[in-house]
């Protein structure tokens, strides 16, 4: 009895995934066979647009200070 009840729950699973993979299919089917096809909207040239210039100018790193450590730290360490 439990063998019947498990496949049929089985089956039931399968049967879903199925449909769930049918209407996938139905709704997105063109787009898959155009990127089968490598016609893919990704893989078509963007709208031709005009190259921005960026200026980049780096700052000079800041100069560190040096900081003596003092006598009490020294002696801790």
């Amino acid at each position: 009895m439990l063998n019947a009840l498990v496949t049929l729950a089985s089956l039931f699973v399968l049967g879903v995934a199925g449909v769930v993979i049918w209407e996938t299919l139905v709704a997105n089917g063109a787009k898959v066979l155009a990127a089968l096809h490598g016609r893919s909207p990704l893989a078509e040239a963007a709208i031709a647009t005009r190259p921005v210039t960026v200026r980049y100018a780096p700052r000079p790193a800041p100069m560190r200070a040096t900081v003596k450590p003092a006598a009490e730290l020294r002696v801790a360490a």
